[in-house]
């Protein structure tokens, strides 16, 4: 799994660099939100299945997030 290494500081100031992170950062969460159904497709299949749904439900609320920063990434464009 993915490894966070805390807060990052953002000294960016050029907007191509800038939208290079957001874009970066909308990929990095798309692999997350792949981790968590797979997570949750296991608990279900272990016998967990309300584990299973709970993770599901966050998966779905992190995926939501991502969609406004594609769109936030298009609008750049």
């Amino acid at each position: 799994m993915g490894e966070h290494h805390g807060h990052h500081h953002i000294t960016v100031n050029n907007p191509g660099e800038l939208k290079a992170l957001l874009e970066f950062n909308f990929h990095h969460n798309a692999s997350h939100i792949d981790e968590l159904l797979q997570i949750a497709d296991a608990f279900e299949k272990t016998g967990s299945p309300e584990t299973g749904k709970k993770i599901i439900a966050a998966a779905k609320i992190f995926a939501n997030g991502n969609a406004l920063l594609e769109e936030a990434i298009k609008s750049l464009e």
